[in-house]
């Protein structure tokens, strides 16, 4: 269901990815340079074909742990893929994907 989106923050090592969150608890990490990518057919590997199921390919994680909406989502300027939420009941949520979403390719580059 769309919810209203409170918060969007471009990541500062990465540049075609941002992260959103709002009013449906949800924080959600996108990668623009994988538009493209859904017209692939599905699957034509693991990530591919698990992501169809779950949504678009440029949406690579969604962190779901809050149980109000989420008011503020920001980067760690040195850490790269480490995020913080803080949700409108005050909790804070200090994070990162548990998953590798470059699909195989590991970037440690700052």
């Amino acid at each position: 269901p769309n919810t209203k989106v409170n918060c969007v923050r471009w990541s500062p090592m990465r540049e075609t990815v941002l992260a959103s969150a709002g009013e449906g608890r949800r924080a959600v990490i996108w990668d623009l340079s994988k538009v493209s990518a859904q017209v692939e057919p599905t699957g034509s590997s693991a990530a591919s074909s698990s992501n169809a199921d779950e949504g678009p390919s440029e949406m690579r994680f969604v962190h779901g742990g809050h149980t109000a909406a989420i008011s503020d989502i920001d980067w760690h300027r040195e850490e790269d893929m480490l995020l913080a939420t803080v949700a409108k009941n005050s909790s804070l949520h200090v994070w990162r994907p548990g998953e590798n979403i470059d699909g195989g390719k590991e970037s440690n580059d700052a």
